[in-house]
């Protein structure tokens, strides 16, 4: 047997004859008698003073056991495997066994298993045996095993308290929830302190969020650990450094949800304010903007769960954050106060007590000209304001909302707006604008001159005022105030209070069009004044128009030329009703619409309901859009092609050179739709289309289009990227002629092309590059922006495309071409072509 383990112990590196040595084993073995002798041949070893013959004898104890489905000789290696536990060469293996055969072990034997594995010091071992006897711990304790308590944690702690292992860990932090529920009632204070330790060590993970996300489930999974949770929680914030205040901000919503006792309660939300005044002196760097609100959030939350604590809370909230509010000089500690406090106070209700120092510091403050602790007041009361439930709108009566107590300080902000002191100004704006958002608005003659006056503040200005056209009571006073002179300002072209430029009143205008109060005038003058770029800019952001707003812009623009954008914008989010009423004083009157392209972008954006009965078809283009709106047709009405092959019906009179209607179909809508709309939800509600008829379209022509690149680049560029990316190999040939045809839709398809190459097109690309570059050259001098900024993309990525050797052949014209780029009027066409000069003067055949 020592020969064959020495064969064993030098085989382990050679799998296969390690596995032969062992099977040969077996073969001597055909009775119970003959499996008996042989472990009893090999238990001997398992004591051997040769560290490899221990360790191969415990490997043939295991393949015996593995082989051989004997119970009683499964207990005994059990035993044996026990026994070995303590034994480093022998650790994986006897974890192994003890795992197989845990059925064939009787109950009254786990717990002294557990003994046994729990004095093990695995900080010797490698991975493997550590990781081995975790998962063998895990699995006697779910066979809830009796523990010798007193003694129990600190062997817990030598066992698994010192390992750095990510992939232990996430064991470790699996079965300590489980083990901790079995002893935790039977230990004192000091050793559940201890055990509760074991895991807090770990606390906070910084590096990897989901091992960082397990512990923080493993520490919370016990409410007995609450005080300890707690305590541990408390000393993470009072300590937290840049590196872990992120991690620890995280935890908090996950971690603070049991009930403790009012004096940790207190430690931890004190606590998290100077992490947080922390957070906001690192200029917010340290913590996600979400993570942050979120922390803010988990601390108040863990106020309302502990009942208990918010007495407690609220006098310390009166005796020491409300003074420091008052009294501090460091502006991010009065905000992390505010924020806390205020916060806290929707579960606590102490500001009643609080508003009142505060309104007479801020009044003293007013009187004696200390215009840096007035806006540190309002700067608190604006994060109150914020917590504060915003003023419900019922249609255009808002749900009444007042509250006395703010008064004060929203007369001392309407006052302070006019005191010349910018920062005090800028505080004092943005409070009315929350005070507007949250609370009615009392009646004051001077607030809408007192903001114009500071109109420069934006966009603080332009908010209240949009905020403020909510409020019925103020429609009289903003239409004799402010949108009187202001549609007069843009009508006339002048300027507006400190808006000293044309422009600037426009791109006001545009800030105030977010209103729904605001945007019928707005667009109304900005059409009259002929901004149809900011007016289609204000419109693209919408979702809908008013019908009166929609009839004003269509009765004030349908004589104007060159502004067919603007018309389908507004025809897109339109209502049927104004679209119908449009289309039917047409038919009576045609007038008014006598620009036919206008009639087209109308009839187009128009839901199949809107369109009258009879409507005159007077051109082929609403001949198309007429078939692709409807199924049933007037007698001897011929459906147009292109309106068939959008069903996926394709006539014989279809052909090639009706492809790029196709694309332009599709792309009608595309300057209309902004971000608010998907293009083909849009396409769908209007007319009859299925885009199964690109599949029979590819299909059909793909393989037919070579010799007219003009209509084969259109197809590529109408069908799904996969499409192209299936016939690569064949279009990338193509790709000269392509440019030739149509630089902007080639430049988007050699982007993708690019992307795209693999080993095997690599080569047929380069093929193509001299000409490619050739082309890419003169598309720089385009006066297309769009043109030259994706050329300049292009040359950033062809180092992705070509050799070095490809590209340095075209290095010098490239960047003569670049230099001129480089002062595009364009700042992000500058930004690209900097991008692609660097790495273009950088290109070498240095290895």
């Amino acid at each position: 047997m020592e020969s064959r383990l020495l064969a064993l112990s030098k085989a382990t590196e050679n799998e296969i004859l390690h596995k032969a040595i062992l099977h040969s084993l077996i073969t001597e073995v055909e009775n119970n008698d003959q499996l008996q002798a042989k472990i009893g041949e090999v238990i001997p070893f398992l004591s051997s003073s040769d560290r490899l013959i221990r360790q191969q004898a415990i490997v043939v104890l295991e393949f015996f056991n593995s082989q051989f489905h004997i119970p009683i000789f499964q207990q005994t290696i059990a035993e044996m495997a026990t026994v070995k536990l303590t034994d480093s060469a022998c650790l994986e293996t006897a974890c192994k066994i003890i795992v197989q055969n845990i059925k064939f072990i009787e109950k009254s034997k786990i717990s002294s298993i557990l003994t046994t594995l729990l004095s093990v010091d695995l900080r010797a071992n490698l991975y493997a045996q550590r990781i081995s006897a975790y998962k063998l711990f895990e699995l006697l304790i779910s066979l809830k095993p009796e523990m010798e308590v007193p003694s129990i944690v600190d062997s817990f702690k030598q066992f698994c308290g010192y390992e750095q292992d990510p992939r232990c860990l996430t064991v470790i932090f699996d079965f300590f929830p489980k083990f901790a529920a079995q002893v935790v009632k039977k230990l004192d204070k000091r050793q559940k302190n201890d055990l509760f330790d074991v895991l807090g060590v770990f606390y906070p993970i910084t590096q990897k969020q989901e091992l960082a996300h397990e512990l923080s489930k493993s520490l919370v999974a016990l409410p007995d650990f609450a005080d300890d949770l707690a305590a541990l929680v408390s000393i993470k914030l009072r300590n937290t450094l840049a590196d872990t205040r992120s991690p620890v901000f995280v935890s908090l919503p996950i971690l603070l949800v049991h009930k403790t006792s009012s004096e940790q309660v207190a430690s931890v939300v004190s606590h998290f304010i100077k992490a947080l005044t922390a957070h906001f002196e690192s200029g917010s760097q340290s913590v996600d903007e979400n993570v942050a609100n979120e922390a803010v959030e988990a601390i108040t939350n863990f106020v309302k769960i502990n009942e208990d604590c918010h007495s407690l809370i609220s006098q310390i909230a009166i005796s020491e954050w409300i003074p420091e509010i008052i009294h501090s000089k460091n502006a991010v500690a009065i905000r992390a106060f505010s924020i806390v406090s205020w916060y806290v106070d929707k579960i606590t209700h102490f500001s009643k007590s609080a508003l009142i120092p505060l309104a007479t510091t801020a009044q003293e403050s007013l009187e004696n000209n200390d215009h840096s602790r007035l806006q540190s007041i309002l700067a608190s009361m604006i994060e109150f304001l914020k917590v504060q439930d915003k003023l419900v709108e019922n249609d255009d009566a808002p749900i009444e909302k007042i509250d006395k107590d703010l008064e004060l300080f929203l007369n001392l902000a309407i006052t302070s707006v006019s005191i010349d002191n910018r920062n005090l100004q800028v505080t004092s704006v943005v409070f009315i604008r929350e005070y507007i958002l949250h609370y009615t608005m009392p009646v004051n003659n001077d607030l809408i001159p007192s903001l114009l006056n500071v109109i420069s503040f934006e966009p603080f200005v332009s908010q209240c005022l949009n905020a403020l056209s909510h409020q019925p009571q103020y429609t009289e006073l903003l239409n004799t105030q402010f949108m009187t002179p202001f549609i007069e300002a843009i009508l006339s072209k002048s300027t507006f209070h400190d808006i000293k430029t044309c422009d600037g009143v426009i791109e006001f205008a545009v800030k105030l069009t977010t209103s729904s109060k605001f945007a019928g005038q707005l667009f109304e003058a900005m059409a009259k004044a002929g901004d149809y770029k900011d007016l289609t800019k204000s419109i693209l952001s919408l979702k809908s128009l008013d019908d009166k707003v929609a009839k004003n812009l269509f009765e004030t623009l349908l004589k104007v030329e060159n502004i067919e954008n603007l018309i389908l914008a507004i025809a897109v989010r339109a209502n049927d009703s104004v679209i119908s009423e449009i289309l039917n004083v047409n038919m009576t009157n045609s007038d008014l619409l006598s620009n036919s392209k206008f009639e087209e972008l109308i009839f187009s954006a128009a839901n199949p309901a809107a369109i009258p009965k009879n409507y005159e078809l007077k051109s082929d283009t609403l001949k198309l859009l007429f078939s692709a709106k409807f199924e049933e047709f007037p007698e001897n009405f011929e459906p147009h092609r292109i309106a068939m092959a959008l069903r996926n019906q394709f006539t014989p009179s279809f052909e090639a050179s009706d492809i790029p209607k196709l694309l332009e179909f599709e792309n009608q809508f595309d300057s209309a739709i902004g971000t608010v709309f998907d293009k083909f939800e849009l396409i769908k509600a209007k007319f009859i289309y299925t885009n199964e008829y690109k599949q029979t379209l590819w299909d059909q022509w793909h393989s037919r289009l070579s010799s007219t690149p003009e209509y084969l680049l259109k197809l590529c560029l109408l069908c799904p990227p996969d499409y192209f990316v299936k016939d690569i190999k064949n279009a990338i040939p193509m790709l000269p002629s392509f440019m030739k045809c149509d630089m902007k839709g080639s430049l988007d398809l050699l982007i993708f092309t690019v992307m795209n190459l693999s080993d095997s097109t690599t080569p047929i690309f380069a093929l193509q590059l001299d000409a490619i570059i050739a082309q890419l050259l003169t598309a720089l001098d385009s006066n297309d922006p769009h043109v030259r900024i994706d050329t300049c993309r292009i040359l950033n990525l062809l180092p992705l495309a070509a050799s070095i050797q490809d590209l340095l052949r075209h290095k010098s014209e490239i960047l003569r071409k670049l230099r001129k780029v480089l002062d595009d009027p364009k700042r992000d066409i500058r930004q690209i072509a900097a991008q692609a000069n660097c790495l273009w003067v950088k290109l070498s055949d240095d290895k």
